[in-house]
């Protein structure tokens, strides 16, 4: 029996030594703030990250995955005005408010600027298509993309994506609008 204990022993304690190779160390949010983007779901733990230096987005189940694999995603796209400007992610375009218009089309989707009471600065950006509202975002020229809602309808909608850290077209860290 003691053999049988030493022997236990010995196979854990090589295992503890041994490298392990599929163990991923866990990333903090301080490493998205540059390059990447991450808007985090209101409704659920699930984020979007759109790696811009990559060109490409991907979805997660949670922040504590960011950064590893994940088969759910694609090709971010500048759409015309350069990725300061504009970018499409899944077909959606993200774009900075043209200066003195309330309206305009790009993409087959017709833009609609609406007054934000949450921000003095801010907008929120109605995307329609064919008549249909198709999504909406709030943006404000200092903390860019605010958040952004797919699931049709304005921020009070079902599911609602809010920047953690640094947002869409913005250098600056805004405080996130208060998530359920």
């Amino acid at each position: 029996m003691r053999k049988v204990s030493i022997l236990v022993l010995t196979l854990l304690a090589v295992t503890a030594c041994a490298p392990e190779e599929s163990a991923r160390t866990p990333q903090t949010l301080e490493a998205f703030r540059g390059k990447t983007i991450v808007f985090k779901s209101n409704a659920h733990s699930s984020v979007v990250a759109l790696y811009l230096d990559d060109g490409a987005y991907r979805n997660y189940a949670d922040v504590s995955e960011i950064g590893g694999p994940s088969d759910i995603g694609g090709a971010l796209a500048a759409c015309g005005e350069g990725i300061s400007k504009c970018v499409e992610v899944a077909g959606l375009y993200l774009m900075v408010p043209p200066p003195s218009e309330a309206g305009w089309s790009f993409g087959g989707y017709d833009f609609r600027l609406v007054a934000d009471s949450s921000d003095r600065e801010g907008h929120v950006v109605v995307v329609s298509r064919d008549g249909d509202e198709s999504y909406s975002y709030g943006f404000s020229p200092r903390c860019g993309v605010r958040w952004l809602n797919v699931s049709v309808g304005r921020e009070e909608g079902d599911e609602v994506f809010y920047p953690v850290g640094r947002s869409l077209f913005s250098e600056s860290v805004c405080t996130p609008a208060p998530t359920a």
